[in-house]
């Protein structure tokens, strides 16, 4: 059973989930600026957001911005990659300008992005595939990018950003809206097979933004047998989540943590009120 216990007042601390089969600059790049940045070391190297707004990138416009929104730093390769719309960019640590760099495109499904533009979303930036999401997965990437709104999630090589296997659905692992907040960590050792991983994620599950949830796919053995169902929060439930904006997500031993901003709902009948909350999910 998947267990979440919250820091808000005056409600229960302790509820069971029903079974619905990154140094300082880079704070303040997140504070400042609403970037997902994470890190092995937040101590060093020095990274600032003029140097990753200068990059020499072969995509570079002058038209549409990049909007660089997820970084994510391996100081083992000394290397920082850098979620972006439509591509993720692996850069020199020792030099962000250096040219050697490498970038993956990730193009929006031609299909998807024409249905956003119908259903009243721009083409630019709307409708690109924004990246909200890079974690490392052995020696791969796992990625999220918005797709349209159509999350949709890939696995890269870590060293040549060269994509492996097909694209698939990312419901609930990363935001369909590219301005939304969203949170994700890959979790291992928490499952019945040590050499397995899962992804738990805060973010909403649907287009319109109805469904908030607290969320972690399906486990599946390597030769596809299921070993754990899917597991999430309560399903359009004010009490659990409120209109959400999450923040970030840690693994924390046999808890995952997820911080996050809502609208408090013990406070309902004084005026809208912000709290800052921490989530505290029992992953086992």
């Amino acid at each position: 059973m998947l267990m979440i216990m919250s820091a808000r007042p005056h409600l229960p601390m302790s509820i069971p989930v029903t079974l619905n089969s990154l140094g300082t600059s880079f704070l303040l790049l997140l504070v400042l600026f609403g970037l997902n940045v994470f890190s092995a070391d937040i101590c060093e190297p020095h990274v600032t957001l003029k140097d990753i707004k200068t990059y020499p990138s072969s995509l570079s416009s002058h038209i549409h911005k990049n909007y660089y929104r997820y970084l994510m730093m391996d100081k083992k390769s000394h290397s920082l990659y850098v979620g972006a719309m439509n591509k993720v960019i692996k850069l020199n640590l020792t030099n962000i300008a250096d040219n050697n760099h490498r970038e993956a495109i990730l193009l929006a499904n031609s299909t998807f992005l024409d249905r956003c533009i119908w259903q009243g979303k721009e083409k630019m930036p709307d409708c690109q595939n924004h990246v909200r999401l890079i974690a490392f997965n052995g020696s791969k990437l796992f990625v999220c990018g918005t797709g349209a709104y159509n999350p949709t999630t890939y696995q890269l090589d870590i060293h040549s950003l060269r994509q492996i296997g097909r694209s698939e659905r990312g419901m609930g692992l990363c935001a369909f809206d590219p301005f939304d907040n969203s949170t994700a960590v890959l979790v291992k050792n928490r499952n019945q097979r040590n050499d397995l991983v899962s992804i738990y994620s805060g973010a909403f599950a649907d287009f319109s933004k109805a469904q908030p949830q607290i969320y972690r796919p399906s486990v599946y053995a390597k030769n596809g047998t299921l070993l754990n169902k899917y597991l999430r929060s309560a399903r359009s439930s004010s009490k659990w989540l409120n209109e959400p904006q999450f923040v970030a997500s840690f693994d924390a031993g046999e808890q995952v943590l997820f911080f996050l901003r809502e609208l408090a709902v013990e406070y309902s009948n004084c005026g809208k009120k912000i709290y800052s909350r921490v989530a505290r999910v029992f992953a086992r």
